[in-house]
């Protein structure tokens, strides 16, 4: 978004010490005797809610690169401006700068990318293994959700083309009114981009999509929140291997020399807090600002699932926070080697961390325990995923979660923080679901003979943004017997197409075998995905069941089912229907037994 009214803003912003945010090391500069102003975008911002953040294209965000507030740092809570522009009410910061960084070995080469205050990115996708120069339509994206059945926001924002990977990026979001969407594409392809005082190797080749949201949704806790989503792809031709992801920030809530950080590791959580109330801005109840994985990167997990950009995998997980590292102003990497020792939650030097894990300051501030954070001072921290391994053409992908909180004071603003971090979040990704009609099977009056025919339909929750992308072919019913044909088409309360198989309940009776009681009976679906990712769908029938003793499948146990026991052993009556039932005593036949253990267990 770009901001109006700038005369307000600096009478407001003047009011603040220069001082108050910590400065970036002086060998570390904005790139941009690589980038030119034709396609750099820094001064696009979120602010649908109580966060104002900027986001840019080349790795950066949360920093305010192009100077647009005056004040350097980039995430301001709490915001009470409005959707589209800014109205001179901007409160302090939260966080000064953030950043995504890579680290990973292509052979016995170590290869990094770091985005801090400068960065080693440069905007736009990858033009096949390399990059492409300069283009002034590599911007930032925006979109405002008016609609909950608004269409793809890319394709409403200009006419400047758009590209797959952010397109792609983009699917999964849940269409809220008002969400608000900005997006973007950059690689760190461009050797002349590296060289960053952490960095200066040969690059990765990552092709990075990112799209970041926000809403103002009380309901779901979401006024203080916004979700950032990364899609990785190795556009190169080296495979990488112990590839780590991180996110490195540096926070400076308020007086940037009285910060704490901590993290969660039950949780996937890492935050920054104050070192007391008494903050030169905030006091005397300072926020806490903090980030969670939702989805980490996917591995191969046995009997797991995993989400990938809304799409479920069978047999994998999604990978957690697996370190976190804290250092302080002045102990900034100088290396490369030094970075990747950071990102794999080790000291500059490589030696372990002083608690023996990787996860620095783990304990919990709020009831006092554990390993905690007591260097208040201008800090940096980072939590990481990896190892990975990512191959020619493979794709990754990472969700989080970033929210700022303030609460009485200054634990209690930690207690909150985790509180809105861990609420439930909507389904941003698209889910799959499945209807069976009919739902209920009440086998005691279904014929199985019959050909009353009852249908499971698959597909996508009408809400989804991305419609239907399985391929019809591959799907099958595994578990539910004959089925008489399927049908792919437009279906009421499913998004795009689905398919709907069709079955006799018959045979699902049949399937189903002898039921006493109530139980449900499974169904699944199994096929792939347009690009061959696996599906599994699980579902299930609800069946009703005979009654042992119900010898005349009546739904009730009671004395006329002696009776017309007494008339089928006595006087010639007929026979019992369902043998099954009328075998009380469970042996296998039907006799004088059953009779006797039925009048036992009524009398």
């Amino acid at each position: 978004m770009r901001p109006y009214y700038l005369p307000i803003l600096l009478a407001t912003l003047l009011l603040c010490a220069a001082s108050v945010l910590a400065l970036p090391p002086s060998d570390v500069q904005p790139p941009e005797a690589v980038e030119s102003g034709a396609n750099v975008d820094n001064d696009t911002y979120i602010n649908a809610n109580n966060i104002l953040m900027f986001m840019t294209n080349h790795g950066i965000f949360g920093y305010d690169l192009a100077g647009v507030f005056g004040m350097g740092g980039g995430v301001f809570f709490p915001y009470a401006g409005n959707e589209f522009i800014y109205d001179g009410t901007l409160d302090d910061c939260v966080l000064y700068s953030a950043g995504l960084w890579l680290g990973g070995m292509v052979g016995s080469d170590l290869r990094v990318a770091i985005a801090t205050y400068g960065d080693e990115y440069v905007p736009g996708p990858m033009n096949g293994t390399t990059y492409y120069p300069d283009q002034p339509n590599m911007i930032v994206r925006e979109a405002v959700v008016m609609e909950p059945d608004y269409p793809d926001p890319l394709l409403e924002l200009s006419d400047a083309p758009v590209y797959p990977g952010v397109s792609t990026a983009i699917e999964g979001i849940a269409l809220i009114p008002g969400t608000q969407i900005l997006s973007t594409i950059f690689n760190d392809a461009d050797p002349r981009a590296h060289t960053h005082s952490a960095g200066g190797t040969t690059p990765l080749g990552i092709q990075v999509s990112q799209v970041m949201w926000a809403s103002d949704d009380p309901a779901n806790q979401l006024e203080n929140v916004i979700f950032i989503k990364y899609l990785f792809h190795n556009n190169g031709l080296n495979t990488i291997d112990n590839l780590y992801i991180s996110v490195w920030a540096d926070p400076d809530l308020g007086g940037s020399g009285d910060d704490l950080v901590g993290c969660d590791t039950l949780d996937d959580i890492f935050f920054c807090y104050n070192a007391s109330n008494d903050d030169s801005h905030y006091a005397p109840n300072p926020p806490a600002v903090g980030f969670k994985i939702l989805e980490g990167p996917v591995v191969p997990s046995t009997g797991d699932t995993a989400w990938f950009n809304g799409r479920r995998m069978i047999n994998y997980k999604n990978q957690g926070m697996t370190s976190f590292q804290k250092y302080r102003n002045g102990t900034d990497p100088g290396t490369p080697v030094e970075a990747y020792y950071y990102m794999q939650g080790l000291s500059i030097d490589g030696s372990p961390l002083s608690n023996g894990t990787k996860y620095a300051c783990p304990g919990d501030p709020v009831t006092g325990t554990g390993d905690l954070d007591t260097d208040d001072t201008d800090s940096r921290m980072m939590g990481s995923i990896g190892p990975l391994r990512l191959k020619p053409g493979d794709s990754q992908y990472l969700l989080l979660k970033m929210a700022a909180a303030r609460g009485g004071d200054r634990l209690s603003s930690i207690a909150l923080l985790r509180e809105i971090l861990n609420a439930e979040t909507p389904a941003w990704s698209s889910p799959l679901k499945v209807t069976v009609e009919p739902s209920t099977v009440d086998l005691r009056q279904t014929d199985q003979s019959s050909t009353d025919v009852g249908s499971l339909t698959f597909g996508y929750d009408a809400l989804a943004i991305r419609g239907l992308d399985f391929d019809p072919a591959t799907l099958r019913l595994d578990g539910l017997t004959t089925v008489d044909s399927a049908v792919f088409g437009p279906t009421d309360g499913f998004n795009g197409d689905a398919i709907s198989f069709y079955f006799p309940t018959g045979a699902l009776a049949e399937s189903a075998g002898a039921l006493f009681g109530n139980a449900s009976h499974p169904v699944s679906v199994i096929g792939s995905y347009t690009d061959g990712t696996p599906i599994r769908f699980d579902a299930t029938v609800e069946m009703v069941g005979y009654d042992r003793g119900d010898a005349n499948l009546d739904g009730q146990l009671d004395v006329s089912d002696m009776v017309y026991l007494a008339r089928y052993f006595f006087h010639s009556g007929p026979p019992p229907v369902e043998l099954d039932a009328a075998d009380v005593d469970e042996s296998g036949r039907i006799d004088i037994n059953d009779m006797v253990t039925l009048v036992g267990f009524m009398f």
